[in-house]
């Protein structure tokens, strides 16, 4: 049904309302640095899916918040760099990594993601 992320259409016998599922598809309140008041047990997660040429690279910020026998996440940002070389977003992600000091940056660094690490270990 979904073909390079161009929504083709959908079946009425589906499980899954493709208009339920949009208007739930809004970050509400987002946070464009860090933000942790309250619980100072609570930590930001940043996860990366890479892409390169004509494809946007989809970052997603995540804030996880330990309870007693889970954790709560919340995604509280979700940026996307368009047609960027792997220097340039690599660049952005350590600008990301100053604003919300995240405990970790989760990078798929296989496939074309490898070309995006190399990056990342220069100053």
């Amino acid at each position: 049904m979904e073909y390079l992320s161009l929504w083709t259409g959908g079946s009425d016998e589906s499980w899954i309302k493709y208009d339920n599922l949009s208007k739930h598809r809004t970050i509400v309140n987002s946070e464009t640095k860090w933000k942790i008041r309250d619980d100072k047990e609570a930590f930001y997660y940043i996860s990366v899916d890479v892409a390169r040429i004509g494809v946007l690279t989809s970052i997603q910020v995540f804030k996880v918040i330990p309870k007693e026998t889970f954790f709560l996440k919340k995604l509280v940002n979700s940026i996307t760099l368009h047609d960027m070389h792997f220097s340039k977003q690599a660049i952005e992600l350590k600008k990301l990594n100053k604003i919300y000091h995240p405990k970790e940056i989760c990078i798929d660094g296989t496939g074309i993601g490898v070309g995006l690490m190399d990056y990342m270990v220069q100053d």
